[in-house]
């Protein structure tokens, strides 16, 4: 132990000749500017108009906004809208359903007239009911397509989901 005090004793003294020597001759760092506080202007409330009309409140009696057009117009059957975006095709009186057998054939018999139009429906055929969804196409696009579908016989109720 006797051995380390020296040796301490010396780095203790090159250090502090370490400190002195790099202080000398480091270049000096101005001093921070002094922080100001500014103050913003406080915003002015707004005069309040006690004489301005209020805005009218709805009324139940107002009139309602026109009903978004459908290709229902353009359709040879009797329509009526759906749930949701799709509208329900009925032909002719109340027929009897096609059945289990007979409807792969329709639906091959639907697949065969809708080929080729723009639209491009995907056709489901369940319990006699022809379901028509359309991924996209327009109202005109659309009448086309569910106009050609009732062309074939057994279909007699048709539902067609429109694009959103």
């Amino acid at each position: 132990m006797s051995g380390k005090a020296p040796f301490v004793a010396a780095l203790l003294a090159l250090a502090a000749a370490g400190c002195s020597s790099v202080s000398d001759t480091a270049p000096s760092v101005p001093a921070p500017a002094p922080i100001v506080a500014t103050t913003r202007p406080q915003p002015q409330p707004t005069p309040v108009n006690k004489t301005a009309p209020r805005p009218a409140k709805p009324t139940p009696h107002a009139p309602k906004p026109a009903p978004q057009t459908t290709p229902a117009a353009g359709i040879n059957a009797n329509v009526t809208r759906g749930s949701g975006n799709s509208l329900l095709v009925s032909r002719g009186s109340k027929a009897d359903p096609v059945p289990l057998f007979r409807q792969a054939i329709v639906l091959a018999d639907v697949r065969a007239s809708l080929a080729g139009l723009p639209a491009e429906p995907k056709a489901e055929f369940q319990r006699g009911l022809l379901t028509l969804t359309f991924p996209r196409a327009s109202q005109a696009q659309v009448t086309a397509a569910i106009n050609k579908a009732l062309t074939v016989p057994e279909v007699t109720r048709l539902r067609a989901n429109l694009p959103p």
